[in-house]
């Protein structure tokens, strides 16, 4: 038997953004703050982790 693998956190973001952007990806927002959370599941402590150094996302998520 196999371990169960843990769901990749950017392909269950991909499938957030088409189910609540559809599947035209041209159409989706540069960033859904609430998909990515959704994603990698409620955040701890307020903190968000797995963004990476990739994304901009300085006025997506505030500290306040």
């Amino acid at each position: 038997m196999h371990p169960r693998r843990d769901p990749n956190p950017e392909e269950t973001y991909v499938e957030q953004m088409v189910d609540r952007h559809g599947g035209d990806s041209t159409q989706h927002p540069e960033f859904d703050a609430m998909a990515w959370l959704a994603a990698i599941g409620q955040p701890k402590k307020s903190r968000v982790f797995r963004f990476g150094s990739g994304l901009d996302v300085g006025g997506v998520i505030s500290s306040s």
